[in-house]
């Protein structure tokens, strides 16, 4: 099935789609170039293993582990309204995703320069420091998104699901790699000099990663939205919602399926309270990562064939299965296969959630769309794990994840049921335009 977009673009401007068609094998090879590349080097800056470690080494106040997780979720999510307003009215993204991607780095070089001070001033003062930066840098994490995204979609203009599903394939693979390699690194070096070196190979290999974008070929965009004032793109969401109904029901499904994401954060702890141990939390990160990067491949392929939104039906169901498996899991088989459910799940809603919105929004105003989708996903996902935590502390973690199987379950229906394939809806309307003609 083509891509809903895709055949509204081919309609209105051939010319255009047949221009990046002909860029397609290079951009395809240059983009997944500049994830691989740039994906090695994050693990070495991965906000749940690596950025804790260093924080602890300066304090031992637990607020300080919450507080880097929250400035990571803020800076991500909060910006994507701004970025999507940056990308409006652009006949080309690549000057500003090369721009933010540059800032990008220029963040990682600060987190490494603060780093470096780590023995040489209080370690206060450091820290202070370091949180000023991280934020700067999680800021730009959030800002690229939807130009990136812009850019992606009005360039690979087929195969994105072979192309989500094997950047998830090889990211998770150079993931691992750069995790072992930092684990290296720390067991091998004192303190502060091996955290102190992983940073400025994250530095050096991100900044070789720009180097793929810089070579990446985009043709001018023929119909590119004005790009209006911020408070009027804020202001006009409701009335987008309200007239878009397609979308809005995707929004909703999606939504709740975030919200029972509410007892992946428990699953490693229930696991401990049934006899397991630290070694076998170990190995179910890295069930769910094999899980994630085969999974992403697979269900890649499957959105190519078939269309987004089973991929989004099949996260639903992986977590309903996830977190049923998980009440009643006792020994190392079950939990981990509770795990691989949740790597599966994640895999389906990291290439689902874009490409949806890619098919979903008019060909002119994809980055308006994609900064919407993101910005009101993310309440559900930041409230999720709070309400779990009430729960939980409430009654117990089978009853956490007992009501996260129910509203996995409850969004999966609201997609099934009110929510129409974009490449369904695309089919409809061309075969009722050629009708009309004829």
């Amino acid at each position: 099935m083509a891509e809903a977009d895709v055949e509204l673009l081919r309609r209105s401007h051939p010319e255009y789609i047949a221009a990046a068609e002909r860029n397609l094998r290079r951009n395809y090879l240059l983009m997944t170039g500049d994830q691989a590349a740039f994906a090695f080097a994050i693990a070495l800056l991965s906000e749940t293993t690596i950025l804790p470690a260093f924080v602890k080494s300066l304090t031992a106040a637990p607020l300080a582990l919450g507080l880097l997780a929250a400035i990571f979720a803020v800076g991500h999510y909060a910006p994507q309204l701004v970025g999507a307003h940056l990308s409006m009215g652009r006949a080309r993204r690549k000057p500003l995703v090369f721009a933010i991607a540059l800032a990008e780095r220029v963040g990682i070089l600060a987190i490494a320069l603060v780093a470096q001070l780590q023995g040489a001033v209080a370690p206060e003062v450091v820290l202070v420091l370091f949180f000023v930066v991280f934020a700067g840098y999680a800021t730009t994490t959030g800002l690229i998104g939807p130009p990136y995204g812009e850019l992606f979609s009005k360039s690979i203009v087929r195969y994105r699901g072979r192309f989500y599903g094997g950047v998830q394939l090889l990211g998770g693979l150079l993931g691992a790699i750069g995790a072992l390699v930092a684990t290296r690194i720390l067991a091998s070096l004192p303190e502060p000099t091996g955290i102190q070196v992983v940073f400025w190979i994250a530095f050096v290999l991100s900044f070789l990663s720009l180097g793929f974008i810089w070579n990446f070929r985009e043709e001018p965009f023929p119909d590119a939205a004005p790009r209006e004032p911020f408070f009027v793109l804020v202001r006009g969401v409701p009335a987008l919602l309200r007239r878009h109904a397609a979308y809005r029901w995707f929004l909703a499904g999606r939504s709740v399926v975030a919200l029972g994401t509410m007892g992946v954060g428990f699953l490693a702890a229930s696991a401990l309270d049934r006899g397991l141990t630290a070694a076998d939390a170990a190995l179910f990160a890295s069930f769910l990562l094999v899980a994630q990067s085969l999974g992403g491949l697979g269900l890649g392929l499957i959105g190519d064939r078939f269309g987004w939104k089973v991929v989004l039906l099949t996260t639903g169901l992986a977590l309903t299965l996830a977190m049923l498996v998980a009440m009643v899991a006792v020994g190392v088989p079950a939990f981990g296969l509770a795990f691989a459910l949740v790597g599966l799940a994640n895999a389906g809603a990291m290439t689902s959630d874009p490409n949806l919105t890619f098919e979903v929004a008019p060909p002119e105003d994809t980055s308006r769309y994609l900064g919407i989708t993101s910005t009101l996903i993310a309440p559900a996902l930041i409230v999720a794990p709070l309400l779990g935590a009430a729960i939980a502390g409430a009654t117990s973690y089978a009853v956490v994840f007992a009501v996260s199987a129910a509203l996995a379950l409850a969004g999966m229906v609201v997609v099934a049921v009110r929510f129409t394939e974009p490449r369904h809806a695309a089919a409809t309307a061309r075969t009722a335009a050629i009708e009309m003609q004829g």
